[in-house]
C-alpha cells in the first residue's frame, strides 16, 4: 500500500502544533537536516572509497526551547519509532538507554564539544521513512547538531567536524560502526545536486544533478531494517580483517595481487 509522503510545510506545521499542544508554549529554535539517497558506492564509505549521494527534500525537525533547568525533555512525533515517544534525561548524566531513538540525541550533546548551559524541551518530527534506507538516523543527529549550534550559541567551522560528530555519536551511543557519508551528506547536500565523497580525505565535490531527461525514482518497498541489528557490523567487521590480512590500511592501497591473496577465502 502506497504511503503519503507529508510536505515539508505539513511536517513543520504538525511539528509547532505538537509543541505549542505539549508544553503550552511557543518553540525558538526550529532545526532542520534531510535525508539522502545514494546513487554510487554502497558499503565503501566506512572503506576509504569513493560515494556520490545526494540529500532529499524529505526531512527531520528538532524543535525546542530551553528550559532553564538541566532536564531535556523530547517528544517523537516519528512512527516507528521504539517506546516511550516521550522521555526525559539529564543533560550533566548523558548515557545510551531506552528508548533507543533518543540514544542519537544524546550522543551528540555528548560529544558536540560545547556543554548545554541549561536543558531544553523538543519535539522530533520527520517525513524520512523510518528504516527505508534514507538516512532517517543521521537526518536526526545532524538536526540535533544545529539544535545544540542554536542553543549554545557555539557553531563549529568545519563541516567536516559536525559530521563526526555525528558519527562519533551513532558509534558510541547507538552501538552502529557506520561510515561517514550519511552525516556528511546531510550537513553538504546542496538543492539540485551531488556530492562526491572522498570518505579517505572527506573531501567533498559539489557536483549539478539536474536535468529535464533525468529523473531519480525512489520506491519505498515498506521492509523496515536497524542497520545495528542487521549484518552491516558483521560486514564492516570482515572488511577490516580482509585488510588486516593483506598487510593494507587502506583498500585504496590494495593492488591486484592483494586480491589474489583473498581467493581462498569465501565471498560475502
Amino acid at each position: 500500500m502506497a504511503t503519503k509522503l507529508h510536505s515539508f510545510e505539513e511536517t513543520l506545521l504538525t511539528g509547532l502544533n505538537t509543541f505549542r499542544s505539549v508544553y503550552l508554549s511557543a518553540p525558538t529554535i526550529v532545526a532542520c537536516a534531510p535525508g539522502r539517497v545514494n546513487l554510487i558506492g554502497e558499503h565503501v564509505d566506512y572503506n576509504d572509497g569513493y560515494v556520490l549521494p545526494m540529500a532529499l527534500p524529505m526531512v527531520t525537525l528538532v524543535i525546542g526551547k530551553l528550559n532553564g533547568t538541566e532536564e531535556c525533555e523530547v517528544v517523537t512525533c516519528c512512527d516507528g519509532a521504539d517506546e516511550p515517544r516521550r522521555t526525559r534525561f539529564n543533560m550533566r548524566n548523558l548515557a545510551p538507554g531506552h528508548p533507543k531513538w533518543v540514544n542519537y540525541m544524546k550522543g551528540v550533546i555528548h560529544h558536540y564539544g560545547f556543554p548545554l548551559q541549561q536543558g531544553f524541551n523538543a519535539v522530533v518530527i520527520t517525513n524520512v521513512p523510518i528504516g527505508g534506507g534514507l538516512s532517517s538516523s543521521a537526518a536526526l543527529e545532524v538536526a540535533t547538531l544545529k539544535f545544540m549550534e542554536a542553543a549554545t550559541g557555539i557553531v563549529h567551522s568545519k563541516l567536516t567536524d559536525k559530521a563526526l560528530i555525528c558519527q562519533k555519536a551513532e558509534h558510541t551511543f547507538c552501538d552502529m560502526p557506520c561510515g561517514i557519508m550519511d552525516q556528511l551528506i546531510s550537513i553538504t547536500g546542496k538543492k539540485d545536486h551531488a556530492v562526491l565523497i572522498d570518505c579517505q580525505t572527506l573531501e567533498t565535490t559539489v557536483l549539478p544533478f539536474m536535468s529535464r531527461t533525468l529523473v531519480v525514482l525512489i520506491c519505498n518497498s515498506n521492509v523496515k531494517h536497524e542497520l545495528s541489528s542487521s549484518e552491516y557490523p558483521t560486514r564492516r567487521a570482515q572488511c577490516n580483517q580482509a585488510l588486516t590480512y593483506m598487510g593494507l590500511s587502506s583498500y585504496k592501497e590494495a593492488k591486484e595481487d592483494h586480491l589474489a591473496m583473498l581467493k581462498k577465502y569465501d565471498e560475502v
